[in-house]
């Protein structure tokens, strides 16, 4: 990974100052533990500020400077028609199965057959 690439202009400017190699040697950054928490926050707040400026020019959203914390975006909807059958797709949470046997699908089709004591069918 090229830390400078990835890295926001306050926080580029808080390692030169603590770490003066981290453009040359991305491990050095193992010290940045040793940077005051203060000083953490408020390179924070400032890359905080620009990512939500960015956001605002790219989108034309108004977007809250004050929000406390920025959270994933989600995807957006699907279209949904009325007695259409989406395929749903999933990897799993890792190398987990998400389907517990044949009949998973079965049920996903007929949520009627379930016993409602176990949950299944």
């Amino acid at each position: 990974m090229h830390s400078v690439t990835w890295t926001a202009t306050a926080f580029r400017q808080v390692y030169d100052r603590h770490i003066p190699d981290w453009r040359l040697d991305s491990s050095s950054l193992r010290y940045a533990l040793g940077i005051p928490l203060e000083e953490v926050r408020q390179a924070h707040q400032v890359a905080k500020l620009e990512l939500i400026e960015w956001g605002r020019l790219g989108s034309g959203l108004a977007l809250s400077h004050s929000c406390s914390k920025l959270h994933p975006m989600a995807r957006p909807l699907r279209i949904e028609f009325p007695s259409v059958l989406y395929h749903v797709m999933s990897d799993g949470n890792g190398p987990t199965a998400i389907c517990l046997g044949h009949w998973h699908g079965e049920v996903f089709l007929n949520p009627d057959t379930l016993d409602a004591s176990t949950g299944y069918p």
